[in-house]
């Protein structure tokens, strides 16, 4: 019976595992890729009061994506480091979002009042973004279109506020 109960154990805590938590950086995929002088269209998606986001929004120098699940723990990490650093400046000319994988607006909500964000945090019925721009199905997973540099990076790397700087301009 404790074998039983052990291999159960297991089991269950294989697959409550998001497979961010199991992969090291360099593991197998390219961590970050920057595409240069291609435009690329995000599109408009819901967020959480229902209002339509426009992604590809020129007011905007850069537009910052952060895909997410709510079962990933690393997700959840970057999340708390994310309201850490906006307590001290948020972004004005970046368009910094949640995407919140899975398509159910109370989930997005619910993952919105969990972690006290003050940002967007999107949802679609459908994770085709995701899906086109992030190969390796892993996450957190984060787009950056840079407007003014025409450029577009994507990265399973967790990256931190100089990071962004460096990719989006510095923030203000």
């Amino acid at each position: 019976m404790g074998v039983l109960k052990t291999f159960i154990l297991l089991a269950l805590a294989l697959f409550s595992i998001n497979c961010s938590q199991l992969r090291r950086p360099n593991e197998g995929i390219a961590t970050t890729q920057t595409v240069l002088g291609q435009p690329i269209s995000l599109g408009k998606f819901l967020n959480t009061d229902g209002q339509l986001i426009d992604l590809d929004n020129l007011q905007y120098s850069s537009t910052v994506i952060v895909f997410a699940s709510d079962t990933c723990s690393t997700c959840a990490e970057e999340a708390r480091y994310w309201v850490n650093e906006f307590i001290q400046i948020q972004p004005t000319k970046i368009l910094f979002v949640h995407y919140l994988l899975g398509g159910y607006v109370d989930d997005a909500k619910d993952w919105k009042q969990s972690f006290n964000v003050s940002w967007n945090v999107l949802y679609s019925e459908n994770d085709d973004l995701y899906r086109k721009n992030c190969s390796a199905i892993i996450t957190p997973c984060l787009l950056i279109k840079n407007n003014l540099t025409n450029s577009f990076t994507q990265t399973y790397n967790p990256l931190r506020k100089e990071d962004l700087e460096r990719i989006t301009g510095p923030w203000n």
